[in-house]
Order: structure tokens, then C-alpha cells, then sequence
């Protein structure tokens, strides 16, 4: 049985603490300790429940036999066939968890430290909730963010404590739309048409009148069609960092995944209002005008692939560029994404991600270590990101038509994933790596949008 005894150990040393410019020293508190007494070859079973709950009425086997029948369900549901995608199955399920201020489902961004944000919930919803076919988990968290939409804003993130949630992304609500989109193809029976037309779609009108006006956050419409967003020292795309007074990567202006996010919403705008038989709002026109904008503002012809930002042109090489090309709806020709994905490849691919900028530009931090002004100076300028595997898989998948050769090496690129989630957190994806060296972790042990990213890529490439 336990024993308290309330034990101090002084001066402990913590490398992860030293690592992230502390002095790694503590105190090591230890309330209770477990004494059992086990005979030559007996067997003894015990369990230890740690609980903020008054009452418990199971016992710690009770729990987990519950546990392991649940997990084994929706392994079962997901109909995969071999441990590396049913692991990540029992990963996604960590992160869906209850938001109580609607009473439905969310996803939290990443453990230990983020709470649910739109971006991450957004990008990470077709892993963990279309792959795992968990379709009533996802039903609710479309509605749950729905019930948040503000001046056609989706909110950055939930605060821990009982605060208004943070409206400061511009990408969010365009990634909704992508969210409502993909669940329609994997769902697409009538009763899920009708949940989008009864409960979101009015919301999605409202993203569409608010960007192609203007609305908060410096969020808006130019007279070519395509977005601007950010001003001052607001950061408002998932490059987010700023330290005090310091906008460690400004991107205001038109950034190119907000544009390509852009065009993608008003393609799906345009098959729900022809669906739904709904007014006719003028999405194919301007979507027609944003291609075009987009076609011949955003061209970099002297490094073959895409600014980042315009109409200031940013032209450092940055992985935003690759979802112009895996996003459903294509706004550039075939030849123009294939030398995206080829400077990509030579630029950012690292093993467990892509670098957030080239390592060839002379900003590039290689590690993401020390104190934190030191790590988030690194933070999106060079740290590779464990999550944007997804978007450039899938962008080389489709460049090389997903050819059997492709097929093979994007499975090969997927493989290493499988041999760190044996590493760091057990069975979870980290959020970041270091740009130089990437097989060292960083970040949140395990991320949302890592683990819905490569289960996502899992289950496309494994169609062919």
C-alpha cells in the first residue's frame, strides 16, 4: 500500500529544462512511493489512479478494460490493416476532446500546452476525424466553431480560463471551409448535405461577405480579387511569432496561402450554392478573377516558384507556396506546381518535415534551443514543421500523376514517422524539429495537426 512520507530531493537536474535556457535545476517532490512485495515467481497486479475527482466507483483494471475496448472500437472503425495507422488512430484520439461551453466535440492543438485553436483544428480535422471515420465527432466540431464564427472570423484559439476566445487569424475561416468540404466527400449522404445547408452554411456566406469586403485584423478584399491581411504588429497567418515589438516574420500583405486558401473556398462556394440552390453571390467570377491575379502576381520566375508574400514581394523560399498546389481546387498549370514542388524539395524537405525557410537564406536558424526570445526568433525562420509532411506529399504525389514510383517514395518519406512515435512522447508526433539536424524533437511532444497531417497523406497515398 502507499506510504506518505512527503519526500523533497534537492537540486535535481533537468537537461529537457536546460535545454530550453533554464538552469535545469529543481526540486524533485515526491508525496507518496509504492512498496510491493512480490514472492519468487508470483504474479502481483496492482494500479495507482491519480485524479482531481472525488469519487472514483472503478477500479484502475476496470479503467483499463474500458479503455483498451474503446481504443480497440475505433481502431476497428477506421478499418486499417497494419500498426503503423492503427497507432496513429490511437494518437488522433487524444487529441478530440469535449468543449463544454457547446457541449460538442473540438481538438486541441498540441500537448502539453495548447488548448484548441481554429488553424490546428482546421488542418488536422480530415486526419483525425475523416480517416478515423469518427463522422459524428466531426458533424460536431464544424458546429462547435460555428456557434464562434465573429464578423466572418473563426477564432484563433480558446483561452484556458473562462475568456472570450482570440479572433487574430486570417486563415482559419478559409481553412472551414476546406474542413466542411472534405466532410461532404467523405460523408456525402443526403442527411450530411443537410446538417452543412441547416447548420453551416449560412456561416460560410458570412466568411465570404466579410473577406470580400473587409473585416477585422486589417482582413480584407483588393480590387484584384485577392486578400490582404495584417497590419502594424498583428500576426495573423500560422507564421505567428512576435516578441514584444519585434514581428520576427512579417507577412502583411497578401500571403500566398491565404490566397490560395482564398480561391479554394469560393470553388466550394460555388458547388454548395448550385447544391443547395442558394443566390448566386458571384463565386465563379471571382474566382476566375483571383486565378488570374493570383497567375501573375505571385510567379517568381527567377526561383521558380512562388512569393510568399506580395504585393511588398517577399521572395524567400517558405513551404506556404505548397498549398497552391495540394489544396483540392488547382490554381496554377501542372508545370508551374512541379517546379514548385522540385524547389521546395531541394529547399525545405527534412526528415520529419519541412523547413519553415530555405537553409540557403541568410536568416536560417538551424536550432530551435535556448531561452524563449532566442527560440522563437527560430521559431518559423528555418525550425522544420512536422505537420507541413502533409501538404508536400501530397503536392509531390500529384505533380507525378501518383505514379507507382511516387507512390513508393512518398510511403518511404512517411516510414520514418512510424520509428518516432517509438521516440520523445510514446505514440504521439512532435510539433517541431530543429532545421539543421531534424531527427532532434521540439516543441510540443505531440501535435494535432502532426499526427492528422500524416495519417491524412497514410490514407491518400494508400488508395493506389
Amino acid at each position: 500500500m502507499a506510504t506518505p512520507n512527503y519526500l523533497f530531493e534537492e537540486n535535481q537536474y533537468y537537461m529537457i529544462d536546460n535545454r530550453t535556457g533554464f538552469l535545469g535545476v529543481d526540486n524533485h517532490y515526491t508525496p507518496y512511493e509504492v512498496n510491493i512485495n512480490i514472492k519468487a515467481k508470483e504474479i502481483k497486479k496492482f494500479y495507482v489512479i491519480c485524479t482531481l475527482e472525488n469519487e472514483i466507483n472503478k477500479t484502475g483494471f476496470e479503467m483499463e478494460k474500458e479503455y483498451k475496448n474503446r481504443i480497440n472500437t475505433l481502431i476497428e472503425k477506421a478499418g486499417y490493416n497494419d500498426n503503423f495507422a492503427n497507432n496513429l488512430v490511437k494518437a488522433a484520439d487524444h487529441f478530440i476532446v469535449d468543449r463544454k461551453s457547446t457541449g460538442l466535440k473540438t481538438i486541441l492543438a498540441g500537448y502539453p500546452w495548447f488548448t484548441d485553436w481554429g488553424r490546428d483544428t482546421m488542418i488536422a480535422f480530415e486526419g483525425l476525424v475523416l480517416c478515423t471515420k469518427r463522422f459524428e465527432d466531426a458533424r460536431e466540431i464544424l458546429e462547435s466553431f460555428s456557434k464562434y464564427v465573429k464578423n466572418g472570423l473563426v477564432p484563433n484559439l480558446f483561452p484556458d480560463a473562462n475568456t472570450e476566445p482570440l479572433y487574430n487569424t486570417v486563415d482559419a475561416s478559409l481553412w472551414y471551409f476546406q474542413a466542411v468540404y472534405k466532410y461532404l466527400k467523405y460523408t456525402g449522404n443526403e442527411e450530411d448535405y443537410k446538417f452543412i445547408e441547416e447548420k453551416i452554411y449560412d456561416k460560410l456566406v458570412e466568411i465570404f461577405k466579410s473577406y470580400s469586403s473587409k473585416t477585422d485584423f486589417s482582413i480584407g478584399m483588393d480590387e484584384d480579387g485577392l486578400i490582404f491581411a495584417g497590419s502594424g504588429l498583428d500576426q495573423v497567418t500560422w507564421m505567428d511569432v512576435r516578441v514584444g515589438d519585434i514581428v520576427v516574420t512579417p507577412r502583411h500583405g497578401k500571403p500566398v496561402e491565404i490566397n490560395a486558401l482564398w480561391y479554394n473556398a469560393l470553388c466550394i462556394m460555388e458547388e454548395l450554392r448550385i447544391r443547395f440552390n442558394k443566390e448566386n453571390l458571384y463565386y465563379k467570377e471571382l474566382s476566375l478573377k483571383v486565378k488570374d491575379s493570383f497567375n501573375k502576381k505571385f510567379w517568381n520566375k527567377d526561383k521558380q516558384c512562388l512569393f510568399d508574400v506580395i504585393d511588398e514581394d517577399d521572395d524567400k523560399i517558405r513551404p506556404n507556396q505548397l498549398w497552391a498546389v495540394s489544396l483540392p481546387f488547382s490554381i496554377l498549370d501542372r508545370e508551374k506546381e512541379k517546379q514548385i514542388v522540385d524547389t521546395s524539395y531541394k529547399h525545405l524537405y527534412s526528415t520529419y518535415g519541412l523547413r519553415s525557410l530555405s537553409f540557403m537564406d541568410k536568416e536560417f536558424k538551424d536550432k530551435y534551443i535556448g531561452e524563449l526570445f532566442k527560440r522563437d526568433l527560430a521559431y518559423h525562420m528555418g525550425t522544420t514543421w512536422g505537420f507541413l509532411i502533409g501538404p508536400f506529399i501530397t503536392s509531390y504525389c500529384k505533380v507525378n500523376n501518383y505514379d507507382e514510383k511516387a507512390i513508393i517514395k512518398a510511403k518511404e518519406m512517411l516510414s520514418v514517422f512510424e520509428d518516432h512515435m517509438r521516440d520523445g512522447c510514446i505514440n504521439g508526433i512532435a510539433e517541431i524539429f530543429d532545421g539543421e539536424f531534424s531527427s532532434t524533437s521540439r516543441g510540443c511532444y505531440s501535435q494535432a495537426w502532426s499526427v492528422g497531417e500524416v495519417l491524412r497523406v497514410y490514407c491518400d497515398i494508400n488508395k493506389y
